[in-house]
């Protein structure tokens, strides 16, 4: 009796474990966080199917000018599809943090509207509108201000 407890209790947590079973994939993406801050990153997903979070890494310039470096993270929430379907979508929130030619440093929160399409079976496309408001602290002055947000890039499962 004891056997077949063991047995049915294990057999039980495996199969839940299969079914909950995290998905973690890289990712590439270019980014435009204001009309004139632009530029490129990678990123790594943890996907559970009911949330993700997304921790990324940025080179970025503003208006050509400046040479910064950051990261990001999300937490991603699905509205539509799941993991297994060729497409969804998933609303969230998310912090920029970025410095800029030593002297500007740039905070970003902003919230989320994230579309993914899977072009194969390890292979997705993606698109991201987001709006937040930009803080900036330099050397001399402190400002902040509205900013949309777009980035479109690659997942590889």
């Amino acid at each position: 009796m004891k056997k077949a407890l063991f047995a049915l209790t294990l057999s039980l947590g495996l199969s839940s474990a299969a079914q909950a079973a995290p998905s973690v994939y890289l990712g590439v993406r270019a980014m435009a966080e204001s009309p004139v801050n632009v530029g490129v990153g990678a990123q790594v997903t943890y996907d559970v199917g009911s949330y993700a979070v997304r921790l990324g890494l940025n080179a970025k310039s503003i208006l050509g000018f400046t040479l910064g470096f950051g990261g990001d993270v999300a937490a991603l929430f699905p509205l539509s599809g799941n993991t297994e379907t060729a497409g969804r979508v998933l609303v969230g929130a998310g912090v920029d943090v970025e410095r800029h030619n030593g002297a500007l440093t740039v905070v970003r929160p902003h919230v989320l509207l994230n579309g993914e399409y899977r072009l194969a079976r390890f292979f997705s496309v993606f698109g991201e509108a987001s709006v937040g408001y930009a803080l900036l602290n330099s050397s001399y002055d402190a400002v902040g201000f509205l900013s949309p947000g777009l980035r479109v890039g690659l997942n590889f499962r």
